[in-house]
């Protein structure tokens, strides 16, 4: 996409945008919700989900069990894994990575556009490293992560927060 058209794309999404309060809280991504089984979550999603080959290990903190292997955001085609607790079958977890191969330009755009519209929709992020480092946006029950590496693109990570962890606070 040339710059004269990624300008006019981010400044028309900008002033659709203007006004509007970001929310205070985030209960999922997209059509899921946190602690919807992983059946709901397929059944949302039809055919776009597949079940996961990546069981992950014992010791994994999530275990992807269904992949959108491209899905839209924007222009910025990505990677879906919808992921569970290591025995559990409630969504507890949604990451999106780049889908396909990256370079450094692909990658920056997509981290560029991910952090622009994640902004325009939450609000400005309650942690923001330098250039590249991780965001962050953090709701009662959803904790937003976009980061950037060299070698695998752009992650972004939708994460339910542990209420029984933010209780204790």
């Amino acid at each position: 996409m040339k710059p004269a058209v990624l300008f006019g794309v981010l400044v028309a999404f900008a002033v659709g945008l203007f006004g509007q309060a970001p929310p205070k809280d985030v209960d999922g991504w997209g059509k899921i919700k946190w602690g919807m089984t992983v059946a709901q979550a397929k059944s949302e999603y039809g055919d776009q989900a597949q079940s996961s080959d990546d069981e992950g290990s014992v010791d994994a903190k999530y275990v992807q069990k269904l992949v959108i292997k491209s899905f839209a955001v924007g222009d910025v085609r990505m990677r879906v894994s919808i992921e569970t607790r290591p025995n559990s079958d409630l969504v507890k977890q949604v990451g999106l990575m780049m889908a396909g191969p990256s370079d450094t330009a692909s990658a920056g755009f997509a981290y560029n556009y991910l952090k622009g519209s994640l902004t325009q929709k939450y609000g400005p992020p309650a942690i923001q490293g330098k250039d590249t480092e991780p965001v962050i946006w953090s709701f009662p029950s959803t904790v937003i992560r976009l980061s950037i590496s060299e070698y695998w693109g752009v992650f972004l990570d939708y994460t339910a927060t542990d209420q029984k962890a933010r209780d204790a606070l």
